[in-house]
């Protein structure tokens, strides 16, 4: 069995949404908990760290139910995999990663010895939407170039085991000419991003993807052959 846990708010949601599903239509038993608080930054994930609050309602787990702690959520179960993130609106701003995510990773290794450690890259918003203008910037590329310096340094700074470029992928589908990558300038598509991130996810942390099982899962936004094609296409062409 492979045992994911994320620690990060709704992007980590976005991305391991139909993940469950193509670990099961793949014939991999797979347990995936994601610590999720909704924009949560990775300065409040240290501060719950630091302390007992049961604020995570964990998403993606038919064991953990209830609220419960971090700590709780860590030592749940021997986890092989925990995946580290910003908000999506601090991750051009690398000051804002740290001293927290070398904490957080240091105590994840103390607590989990053997599991791996990844960083889960995020993305940029809509171009010319409210939301990125408000974030300082006009453009998703334009966006996106800090996004991506702060992951590489997060990268480094934690010796992390592997990175998941979901900014990436999404600049990839954007350059592909898909009109909306985003259900609401911010969040990914409740369809074809979603079901791209979680190809992504599952290449990274898994194995090779199973095609027949990509171009057969339901979704909840319909995604065409053709779509799906185009995702296993960019997916396989993202180290």
């Amino acid at each position: 069995m492979k045992k994911i846990l994320a620690i990060g708010n709704s992007f980590s949601q976005d991305a391991t949404h139909y993940l469950p599903a193509l670990c099961e239509s793949s014939g991999v038993e797979a347990r995936i908990c994601n610590m999720y608080i909704g924009g949560c930054r990775l300065s409040l994930h240290h501060e719950n760290m630091l302390s007992e609050r049961k604020t995570y309602k964990p998403q993606k787990d038919t064991v953990l139910t209830d609220f419960i702690s971090l700590r709780e959520g860590i030592e749940a179960d021997d986890w092989d995999i925990v995946t580290f993130q910003q908000q999506s609106s601090a991750s051009s701003v690398y000051t804002t990663f740290q001293p927290y995510l070398n904490e957080l990773s240091a105590y994840i290794k103390k607590a989990l010895p053997n599991a791996k450690q990844y960083i889960h890259q995020t993305w940029a918003y809509q171009t010319g939407s409210k939301m990125i203008y408000d974030a300082g910037f006009a453009t998703y590329e334009e966006m996106f170039a800090p996004i991506r310096e702060s992951y590489e340094r997060a990268f480094k700074d934690i010796n992390a085991d592997g990175m998941i470029r979901s900014g990436e992928a999404m600049l990839a589908l954007k350059n592909s000419g898909f009109p909306y990558i985003h259900r609401d300038c911010f969040h990914a598509h409740s369809g074809i991003s979603r079901l791209m991130l979680a190809c992504l996810w599952y290449k990274k942390l898994i194995g090779p993807l199973n095609e027949d099982a990509v171009m057969n899962i339901k979704t909840d936004v319909p995604v065409s052959t053709e779509e799906r094609k185009l995702i296993i296409k960019i997916v396989n062409n993202i180290d």
